[in-house]
């Protein structure tokens, strides 16, 4: 089984997916964006010119790489669950690319075949939420990133996951806070709990101590 986290910047994703590999036993997989040799590129010349495109082809081949590397897993009925997907790319590139360069983009994804998580979490937060939790992150280019940023790459989502075509949870993480309550993990996932009713009970079971 395998599930992904997807949202915008600040949504929760790499929290979710600590708290979940803390308490149940399943096999996380991180993002690992400073793999991404046109990250510093992209932020020095404040988000735009060709470094954008240099920047989402690098993460899409990154990552779907990553992703093929940990199917095995899944295969062999181990619970993986991710807190990124390369679909994101297209997404980001709705705010970051012409019309011309979101097209061609979307041709090379769509021939890479990407694979499909068997369901998809979909985090979401108000904008205000968004940025207080980034100005709370440690990141050398979380700095950069403004309110307009944060609508914009939001709404993008929010378009997206109208219209994807595939098994997704939407969870609203505005009012969870895992460090202040460790029982906010239970919002989410109670979601993923109703909606694969058919997983097997021991693929979510609780990590005992001793």
């Amino acid at each position: 089984m395998l599930i992904g986290i997807e949202g915008c910047i600040g949504a929760g994703k790499t929290t979710l997916l600590r708290w979940l590999s803390r308490s149940y036993a399943c096999h996380p997989v991180y993002e690992v964006p400073e793999q991404n040799p046109f990250l510093e590129d992209f932020y020095r010349e404040g988000g735009k010119g060709p470094f954008a495109r240099h920047l989402l082809y690098s993460f899409l081949f990154l990552q779907e790489r990553h992703l093929r590397q940990i199917l095995s897993l899944s295969a062999q009925g181990h619970l993986v669950v991710m807190d990124f997907h390369p679909l994101k790319n297209l997404i980001f590139g709705k705010i970051l690319l012409s019309a011309r360069d979101q097209a061609l983009l979307t041709e090379v994804y769509e021939s890479l075949a990407v694979p499909e998580p068997d369901v998809m979490l979909h985090l979401i937060a108000d904008e205000e939420v968004l940025l207080a939790r980034l100005r709370k992150k440690q990141g050398r280019h979380l700095e950069q990133l403004d309110f307009t940023f944060l609508t914009q790459l939001r709404y993008a989502y929010e378009v997206f996951f109208r219209s994807y075509p595939n098994r997704s949870i939407t969870i609203d993480t505005s009012r969870l806070d895992y460090f202040e309550r460790a029982q906010d993990i239970n919002v989410p996932l109670t979601a993923i709990l109703e909606a694969l009713n058919q997983l097997p009970a021991e693929m979510l079971r609780p990590i005992t101590e001793g």
